[in-house]
């Protein structure tokens, strides 16, 4: 989180789509957000997440980032350690202890 809190100085979060089945969520969003030296980025993110005795357990997210730098491609990524999923060259972030509200 403290990469991202670095980089913008404001964040809008947007979901359009929700769906959930289980203990399973799939949603799609969007993400503006205002770097500091005053370039704007825009995203669209469809996200899957995996929740276990009441804690997220798999976060997996597909984003396409849609006005910004090209380096900024994984600017949310790049909040949380990332562990590679071997089966494919998606980002597979196993979170174990953020509780679900």
């Amino acid at each position: 989180m403290s990469e991202l809190k670095r980089s913008v100085t404001n964040l809008r979060v947007t979901f359009e789509q929700m769906v959930s089945e289980g203990n399973k969520i799939m949603d799609i969003h969007r993400v503006e957000a205002n770097k500091r030296e005053g370039a704007k980025i825009t995203a669209r993110v469809i996200s899957l997440w995996v929740i276990e005795n009441g804690k997220i357990v798999l976060r997996d997210e597909l984003t396409h980032l849609e006005q910004g730098a090209p380096e900024d491609h994984d600017l949310g990524s790049r909040t949380s350690v990332a562990v590679p999923d071997k089966s494919s060259s998606r980002i597979v972030e196993p979170l174990t202890d953020i509780p679900v509200l």
